[in-house]
């Protein structure tokens, strides 16, 4: 597929008003001006009512095709329902029962109403995050890749970043000022956690959520910091622009110095 195809669908999503991220795009081998967006999804609703775009401009024909991954996403909503056994509240109900909906029907709003779920339930021991997050490797930024990760949260760790989360409005305005932020500066909650199980392309060291300026707009957002992948360097490796006499000071202090980049990043980067 060449950039000029992806060019004659790249404004197709926003003219129609459709939220595409837990797609693929496919081009028809037996017509040059025809493509599939394949939607991630359970149901075959394609199968029922095919939803066929034209594009005027290009001469271009999208089909919406879903039933994308769909053995693999069942697996994930028997391990989903699952889960509602052990579920602490209401906010855990919720989030679990919309992931469901999101993956079995495509509906992304599905997962924008559970993101609200989400970042409201600060409390609990372990922190889950699952669907289609992040857009950093299509080029036009639409489509996003599988994010799947269990961590267990350390109740001191999160404590000390919660301070610093605390004054976090503070900060910021010494940098900015509050008129030329288009939203209110929320109190972002700040867990931190160790890693037990990471499914993705690159295990980032925090993440920042939900990924949608409506819901920070007025749930605020979730910064999670996980402490045993930044602690996962290997020290003994030749380190480059340090003279020999200061590496012992370097290894005491790099895991201290990290977390204090990462939190300034996570919790005052993204305000």
């Amino acid at each position: 597929m060449s950039k000029e195809d992806i060019g004659k669908v790249s404004e197709f999503p926003s003219g129609q008003g459709l939220e595409l991220q837990n797609t693929r795009l496919r081009k028809n081998k037996s017509s040059p001006d025809s493509f599939d967006f394949l939607v991630a999804s359970i149901e075959n609703l394609s199968a029922v009512n095919e939803t066929v775009y034209h594009i005027p401009e290009s001469g271009t024909k999208v089909r919406l095709i879903y039933g994308d991954h769909a053995k693999i996403l069942s697996k994930v909503c028997t391990s989903l329902s699952s889960a509602l056994e052990h579920v602490r509240n209401d906010q855990e109900t919720q989030y679990l029962q919309m992931l469901s909906e999101y993956f079995r029907t495509g509906s992304f709003q599905s997962q924008k109403e559970g993101s609200f779920a989400w970042v409201d339930d600060a409390s609990q021991p372990v922190e889950t995050v699952m669907g289609f997050m992040e857009p950093y490797r299509d080029s036009s930024s639409i489509r996003r890749e599988w994010m799947d990760l269990v961590a267990i949260k350390i109740r001191e760790q999160s404590q000390v970043l919660n301070v610093l989360a605390s004054e976090v409005e503070k900060f910021i305005l010494w940098i900015v000022s509050p008129t030329s932020n288009p939203f209110p500066l929320n109190q972002p909650k700040s867990p931190t956690g160790q890693v037990l199980s990471f499914c993705v392309w690159n295990c980032w060291t925090g993440i920042t959520g939900p990924n949608f300026p409506d819901i920070r707009a007025v749930h605020g957002r979730k910064n999670t910091y996980f402490c045993n992948r930044a602690a996962a360097v290997n020290l003994s490796n030749e380190i480059p622009f340090l003279l020999p006499s200061d590496l012992e000071e370097y290894r005491k202090l790099r895991g201290l110095g990290f977390t204090t980049i990462v939190a300034i990043h996570e919790l005052i980067g993204y305000g």
